[in-house]
């Protein structure tokens, strides 16, 4: 994320046990930390270790009290219109299939909610042909998740350059070339800190700057986003992030511009467009 943004503040807040695996427990202290602290904008590239296609009664039961205490958690951070930007996940599914098992895949599946939609995002990931990233690895298929009705939009994860922990044993060194949600999830989340970078210098003439724009952020990613001519993205918006088209259009919007699509609303007034 800090390589969209020099002035850009990188805040850690670990979602993980030691064991290495995502509980629910430690995921909600790590959104009251980032909340408490004043993050603008939350990159969450974590999910459940699978789908879950055979969920018993008691699973079922545990995803619909997941989902609650998960709604509960994000509706401050909501009410404070950050952005939260999630990851579709890595299990070469059709999300969308998972509303016939009656089960759930959080906290993407959180941006789907009409109180939290506005301010959420669900992330694909693309390789470099701009296609769904999908491959064969140690002959099994691997690829990011997707889905028309839960995943938002998409953004490069293949051979992405990222930090790794330093392993003396086998002289890795601390950057690596990774693939997966867990690439393209901060991508967008860099992109809308530099629209809200931009968004912010509304009270920059004579008052404080305001980040706190959420709402308008993911607007602006969603409606900047580019299409791929011959390519059907299975995401809502059928579209990869554009950090270019994004900037524009956050500074149109700062200046009160209009056209090509930028809803009048888009800066705090009523809109009549509906939501992606």
């Amino acid at each position: 994320m800090g390589s969209f943004n020099a002035q850009l503040t990188p805040q850690p807040a670990s979602a993980a046990a030691d064991d290495g695996r995502f509980y629910t427990a430690h995921i909600l202290k790590a959104f009251e930390y980032a909340s408490r602290m004043g993050a603008h904008v939350v990159s969450c590239s974590f999910g459940p270790e699978r789908p879950n296609m055979a969920p018993t009664p008691q699973q079922v039961q545990d995803a619909v009290n997941e989902t609650n205490l998960y709604a509960a958690q994000l509706a401050p951070m909501v009410a404070r219109n950050m952005l939260i930007v999630a990851a579709a996940g890595n299990d070469e599914t059709d999300l969308d299939r998972l509303d016939s098992y009656n089960t759930t895949y959080n906290p993407c599946f959180m941006a789907s909610r009409p109180e939290f939609r506005d301010n959420m995002l669900c992330v694909m990931a693309t390789d470099n042909q701009d296609s769904r990233y999908s491959e064969i690895v140690a002959n099994k298929p691997t690829g990011s998740n997707y889905g028309r009705k839960y995943v938002n939009i998409a953004a490069p994860g293949r051979q992405i350059l990222s930090t790794v922990p330093s392993i003396a044993e086998t002289n890795q060194t601390l950057y690596n070339y990774k693939d997966g949600t867990s690439m393209a999830t901060p991508l967008v989340a860099g992109v809308g800190a530099l629209v809200l970078s931009v968004l912010g210098e509304q009270g920059s003439a004579g008052g404080s700057r305001n980040y706190f724009l959420g709402k308008e952020a993911r607007r602006i990613l969603v409606e900047s986003a580019r299409t791929v001519p011959g390519v059907d993205l299975p995401v809502s918006t059928g579209a990869i992030v554009n950090a270019a088209s994004a900037v524009q259009r956050a500074a149109a919007a700062l200046k009160g511009i209009t056209g090509q699509g930028l809803p009048l609303g888009l800066m705090g007034q009523p809109s009549t467009a509906p939501p992606p």
